[in-house]
Parts: C-alpha cells; sequence; structure tokens
C-alpha cells in the first residue's frame, strides 16, 4: 500500500485525476449493474412439462434493437429455449399490436393465442406468466392489458359493468372475452 502511495506521488496531477475518475466510472457502473441489472439481459418464466414448477430463463436483448419491449414481447410469444418449457400460448400465435400510452402496455394477439395445446400453458396460465414477465423486466410498466382478436381478456379490475361473450375455439376449450373499447372516445 505504501508502495501505491509512492507512485502516486510522482504521477502529475493530470494523470492522477484521468485515473481516479477511470477507476470512478468503473465503480459506478458496476454498483448500477449490481442494483438495477443488466438492461440488456432479461429473464423469462415459464411453466414447466414436467410439473407445475416454473422455470426461469435469460434472455440478452442484442444491442441495436430500438424497442426492447416489442421485442422483449416477441421472444416471449416465441416461447423457451428449453424443450422442458411450455410456451405462453400454442405455435402460431402472433403479436398484432403492441404499445405503450400512460405507462399501460396494450398488447393484442391473434386467435391461435386462444387454442390449447399439449405443449402450450392454458390460455388463463399464459396471460398470468406474460404480464408477471412483463411487469417483472419492465418497471415503467404499470398495468397491462391484453386483447385477443381485439377483445380484452381476463380484466377483473373495472368500475364499468363488463359484458360477457362466451367464444369456443376449435379445441372445445370455452374463454371468457370481455367486450371492451381501447378508446372510450369513439
Amino acid at each position: 500500500m505504501n508502495r501505491l502511495f509512492n507512485y502516486l506521488k510522482n504521477i502529475r496531477f493530470f494523470t492522477k485525476v484521468l485515473i481516479i475518475l477511470g477507476i470512478g466510472t468503473f465503480l459506478l457502473s458496476f454498483i448500477s449493474i449490481l442494483i438495477w441489472g443488466n438492461p440488456f439481459v432479461k429473464n423469462m418464466i415459464f411453466e414447466s412439462m414436467d410439473s407445475k414448477k416454473l422455470q426461469i430463463e435469460k434472455r440478452h436483448i442484442p444491442s441495436g434493437v430500438e424497442n426492447k419491449l416489442n421485442w422483449y414481447v416477441n421472444e416471449l410469444i416465441l416461447g423457451p429455449l428449453s424443450e422442458r418449457n411450455k410456451l405462453l400460448f400454442p405455435h402460431g400465435t402472433k403479436v398484432l399490436s403492441c404499445f405503450v400510452s400512460n405507462d399501460v402496455l396494450y398488447l393484442d394477439l391473434s386467435e391461435e393465442a386462444l387454442l390449447q395445446t399439449g405443449i402450450s400453458s392454458e390460455t388463463k396460465t399464459g396471460y398470468e406468466l406474460l404480464i408477471k414477465n412483463i411487469k417483472r423486466n419492465f418497471s415503467n410498466i404499470k398495468q397491462v392489458n391484453v386483447f385477443m382478436m381485439g377483445n380484452e381478456v381476463y380484466k377483473t379490475d373495472t368500475e364499468k359493468p363488463m359484458e360477457y361473450k362466451k367464444t369456443v375455439d376449435k379445441t372445445e376449450s370455452t374463454v371468457y372475452l370481455i367486450n371492451t373499447r381501447l378508446h372510450q372516445n369513439t
């Protein structure tokens, strides 16, 4: 330690300042990654095929991606990397629209999200995991409104009475869709 101080005494002031700034920048970056996590690494939670336990996968968002939320949602819909984890929704499910307004994510999925397959979670479980994943990875999102075929699904926290429409998909499973409008001013 004494050797370090002797070395620093002999270095010019400008060089000392540069060394201190470099070390400070490194420590600040390191501490911010420890506290807030790497912004380019996101966790994805999927249901296990073998049990009802949840499994976590890490995904690295490419640095050139402009809209990280859209990229994340599309990757989530594509499904897990592990073959032993279930898809949130069946193969073929597409994101029809995905946008944020006033800290609320509006997400519309294609009709394939309503189908039931052995390799995907049940529709309600997929919906719940979708919301859990988004809220855990994007702290700026306060609410997630999910639509399937233009109808909002599983909404329970509304002041207005909801009108339910019973829809039967191709595999005879029943899903209750709520007929609400995204924009009330129309």
